[in-house]
């Protein structure tokens, strides 16, 4: 298929909102209490990273349509894909997204950096794909420190989204009050802002100390299951009791030294995110 779909696309099944990250900020949880919402619509699986190089954008239009057929009367319909924030590694998201959907509203739900990189760090352990250490991988993987350069990353869709469509909010304000964040995330897509969802099933935003069976991971991999699991906390209940058990949690110790350069390198970009926001991230311990 070529890089970039019909000039003209047929807008009515598709995302009128996109959460785009970031990796290890709470996309899950955001996904979830979205689908909540009586007027909102949520894809069935969570990543569907339509936009990233050769994974679905060869599939085209016509499938990433189809992940909204069942949306109905409802009012806002979207998507969560933290790849969508890895435009270092995949620099023309923002172009192949503006191109699908120009209208798009966008969420970018940020996390404290180094606590997104150690978070990203674990996931990665757990999932088998990251044997360093964790100083060792972050001072030899650019990855982890550039997906934490939360400003890069907004330029990038700056050049295709005017500022009004962007919505950035912090992991850390999510967990602290849920409820008045989501308020602003209903406003922003399009919904009523008073609606009130139950977030006792995800009030730990960002926990990384459980772990699934294999069996569960299968589960959630078959769209049907996927969808029940996020419309009824009664079963997310069901299946956390029987597949999901704690477990320790990798060493993700930094030397003083390369976690003072880490947030020096970082520093330029949190102060202009910091400008983009109109507010000093105090919840970062700024």
């Amino acid at each position: 298929m070529a890089d970039v779909p019909p000039a003209k696309p047929d807008t009515s099944a598709l995302p009128t909102f996109i959460v785009i990250g970031a990796m290890k900020a709470g996309t899950t949880t955001i996904h979830a209490w979205l689908d909540e919402h009586p007027d909102v619509f949520m894809s069935a699986e969570k990543e569907l990273d339509f936009f990233v190089d050769a994974w679905r954008w060869p599939r085209g239009l016509d499938w990433y349509r189809l992940q909204f057929a069942d949306a109905g009367d409802a009012i806002a319909r979207g998507e969560s894909s933290p790849d969508y924030t890895k435009t270092h590694n995949h620099p023309r998201i923002p172009e192949r997204m503006a191109s699908v959907v120009p209208r798009a509203r966008l969420i970018y739900l940020v996390r404290e950096p180094i606590a997104r990189m150690r978070s990203m760090y674990r996931h990665l352990v757990l999932d088998g794909t990251e044997h360093r250490s964790f100083e060792d991988a972050v001072l030899a993987d650019d990855d982890y420190l550039e997906t934490s350069r939360y400003m890069r990353q907004i330029r990038a869709y700056l050049e295709f989204y005017d500022r009004d469509r962007i919505l950035v909010e912090t992991t850390e304000r999510l967990a602290a009050d849920p409820h008045e964040t989501m308020a602003t995330v209903f406003e922003h897509i399009g919904v009523d802002p008073t609606h009130t969802i139950d977030v006792s099933e995800h009030h730990n935003v960002t926990r990384t100390d459980l772990e699934e069976s294999p069996t569960a991971l299968r589960l959630k991999g078959l769209s049907p299951y996927w969808a029940a699991l996020n419309r009824s906390w009664r079963l997310r209940e069901m299946h956390d009791r029987l597949f999901v058990r704690p477990i320790p949690l990798p060493a993700a110790d930094l030397s003083q030294g390369t976690e003072d350069a880490l947030r020096l390198s970082l520093e330029d970009d949190t102060l202009a995110l910091e400008e983009l926001m109109g507010r000093r991230l105090t919840e970062w311990g700024r």
